[in-house]
C-alpha cells in the first residue's frame, strides 16, 4: 500500500462525494479540510474521520499561498532526504502537538525553513482510521 497521510478531523459538511473536515481546535485553529468521501462511508456530522493523502500527491511551496487555495497547512521542514530520484521531505504541522507530514518533492527545501503544505483536495480521501 506504501506511506500515506492521515490528519484527523470531525466531520463539518458533505456534498455529494466530497466532504468537510474541520481539525483539531486546539492544534490547527479550526483549520478546515476537504477530500472526497469514501464510497463505503457512511457518516453523520460530528463524526471523527481522516483525511488520507499520498506523499507524492503532497505540493510543498515556499511562497504564501493566495486564500483562494484550500486544504493548505503552514509547516516546518524537518527532513530532507534524495532516494529513488526524488526528496523524501518530512514537514511538521500544527500548533501545539505536531504532526509531521510526508511529502516526495522534485527539488530539496532547507531544513527548519517555513513552506505552504497543499494537500489538493481531488487527491485527498476522507476515510476511516
Amino acid at each position: 500500500m506504501g506511506p500515506a497521510n492521515l490528519l484527523a478531523g470531525r466531520l463539518v459538511e458533505v456534498q455529494d462525494t466530497t466532504a468537510l473536515l474541520a481539525l483539531d481546535s486546539a492544534n490547527f485553529s479550526e483549520q478546515r479540510l476537504s477530500g472526497k468521501l469514501h464510497q463505503e462511508i457512511s457518516a453523520s456530522e460530528q463524526d471523527t474521520l481522516h483525511l488520507l493523502c499520498r506523499p507524492a500527491d503532497v505540493c510543498l511551496h515556499t511562497e504564501n499561498l493566495l486564500d483562494d487555495h484550500p486544504n493548505v497547512l503552514a509547516g516546518t521542514v524537518t527532513y530532507s532526504s534524495f532516494v529513488g530520484g526524488r526528496w523524501r521531505t518530512l514537514v511538521e504541522v500544527g500548533q501545539t502537538e505536531k504532526q509531521s507530514l510526508l511529502a516526495f518533492a522534485d527539488t530539496p527545501f532547507p531544513l527548519h525553513s517555513t513552506i505552504q503544505v497543499e494537500l489538493p483536495p481531488e487527491r485527498c480521501i476522507i476515510v476511516r482510521q
